[in-house]
């Protein structure tokens, strides 16, 4: 008998077959559909196009970001002119992270802007 004529929802000879709506599917234990469950979703979760060398840089750099942030809870003085204040590192690298970015995209929109009205890199 070859694969293409085998098929398997045929009952054997002589076996009552049962109407097509009747049949009920194995239904799986307590145990096993919640472990069905927990395994698909941890499935969807670690699928292979996620975890490449790009995803794995950018986990590292955040997990690297944290740990210095954590470090550097300990106040510093800041003296502006005649104003001084004592406030933890963490929150001046996070001000100035804000403000490196604030003029980053400024300057960024600037160039677009340039280079539009332009039509160029020169921007005459």
């Amino acid at each position: 008998m070859s694969d293409e004529t085998l098929d398997l929802d045929e009952p054997e000879a002589g076996g009552a077959k049962a109407p097509k709506g009747k049949q009920k599917a194995a239904k799986p234990s307590f145990f096993g559909g919640i472990g069905g469950r927990i395994s698909g979703f941890f499935a969807g979760l670690f699928r292979p196009e996620l975890i490449n060398l790009k995803n794995a840089g950018l986990g590292l750099i955040i997990l690297l970001a944290i740990w210095l942030l954590l470090a550097n809870l300990s106040p510093v003085r800041v003296v502006l002119w005649f104003w001084a204040v004592d406030v933890p590192k963490l929150l001046l690298f996070v001000v100035n992270l804000a403000l490196g970015a604030l003029l980053m995209w400024l300057w960024l929109r600037f160039r677009a802007r340039s280079k539009a009205a332009g039509g160029g890199e020169g921007g005459q």
